[in-house]
């Protein structure tokens, strides 16, 4: 089967500046709650290469066999390298996806403000939603303005259960992130005009359930080398968490980990967690922390393109899909978490797929 590709090129003032379909070398990266990255390589004498600046946005179109065309993925043009090939002036493009807009900012509030730094007894949505809008929107009380022009943030829902978080100065990416590996749900920044961009989040996961239709697994052609690993060896399971105060003063929270035994599997580590300031934060703290460094099996095999199951087509970055264990038999869900395609010359590609075990979180 053959793919086409076709890149659309706008100014930063959201006018399209045409299409390129002559590029000598394309590939991106897209990662769930990431930015993921994009590398685009032409010669100095293409025709676009006048109309490319740091300020750039390059839409990726795909269109697999016989299906219809659709965006695949959106850079920020921010990274320029030029050199010779072949005798030739070259010139490579590096463009990370919009999500990067949100690790321009950092939780510029001081610490301990309540609803801004501090969320006691929060949902997570909630929480993420107001991150984003009190530090990419111009918010009164922030330490420096942070709006960001055409970025809006969609209303909350409150989905995700409660948490007490602390996230002074962090960065505004990050803090997301960890997030998102505590709390049931994935987030996005959307392009919703050619200058106008929305931050939303995706109770439960980014994409579809469709562990009912796909499933990878030897025999069915998309499943290869695979290997099953289970390693103890650095595992923590009880956890002393110190918050504020000093010496004999400062507070602490014990916490067990799900792998925890008194007898067989009872491993200390210290969380220094000085910047919560309730029980509720310190534990969430060790439990955030004792999670990290649970033992967590590793099942990994490389996922094949196969005429029943192709990325683009049957499934999606952020779906959830089942994959069959051939050492154990499980059939487990797992998450599209990351896809690479390189693209070496007109009408082929590779394409890498990595998958996230939704029970611990575990990339394979």
């Amino acid at each position: 089967m053959t793919t086409e590709y076709k890149l659309r090129l706008f100014n930063s003032s959201g006018l399209l500046k045409g299409e390129i379909t002559d590029f000598d070398k394309l590939s991106y990266t897209k990662v769930v709650n990431a930015p993921g990255i994009m590398s685009l390589g032409m010669s100095m004498y293409n025709l676009a290469v006048p109309n490319i600046a740091y300020t750039s946005q390059i839409e990726v179109w795909r269109k697999p066999e016989y299906q219809a065309w659709y965006r695949d993925f959106i850079g920020l043009t921010r990274k320029a390298k030029w050199s010779y090939k072949d005798g030739l002036p070259y010139v490579e493009y590096t463009a990370p996806g919009i999500i990067d807009m949100l690790r321009w900012r950092i939780v510029a509030w001081t610490a301990n403000y309540t609803n801004r730094s501090k969320f006691i007894g929060a949902a997570f949505e909630t929480i993420a939603n107001t991150l984003v809008k009190q530090n990419c929107n111009t918010a009164i009380g922030r330490l420096r303005g942070g709006n960001i022009t055409g970025f809006t943030v969609e209303a909350s829902g409150g989905y995700g259960g409660t948490i007490d978080w602390f996230c002074a100065y962090d960065n505004l990416l990050k803090t997301l992130q960890k997030l998102c590996e505590i709390g049931a749900g994935d987030f996005d920044v959307v392009k919703t005009s050619p200058t106008a961009w929305q931050w939303r989040w995706y109770d439960g996961q980014l994409g579809t359930d469709r562990s009912a239709t796909v499933t990878f697994a030897m025999g069915l052609g998309n499943m290869a080398d695979p290997e099953y690993e289970e390693d103890y060896i650095s595992e923590g399971t009880a956890a002393v968490v110190g918050g504020k105060g000093e010496d004999a003063n400062r507070a602490t929270s014990i916490r067990t980990g799900a792998n925890y035994d008194v007898s067989l599997n009872n491993t200390e580590i210290f969380v220094n967690a000085s910047d919560a300031d309730t029980t509720a934060g310190l534990d969430t703290a060790g439990d955030e922390k004792l999670a990290e460094v649970q033992m967590k099996p590793r099942f990994k095999f490389s996922v094949q393109q196969a005429p029943a199951c192709l990325y683009g087509v049957h499934y999606f970055l952020g779906d959830i899909t089942k994959a069959i264990n051939p050492f154990t038999s499980a059939a487990d869900k797992y998450k599209v978490q990351e896809v690479t395609v390189v693209v070496p010359e007109k009408g082929q590609e590779d394409i890498d797929v990595k998958l996230k075990w939704m029970a611990t979180g575990v990339i394979t």
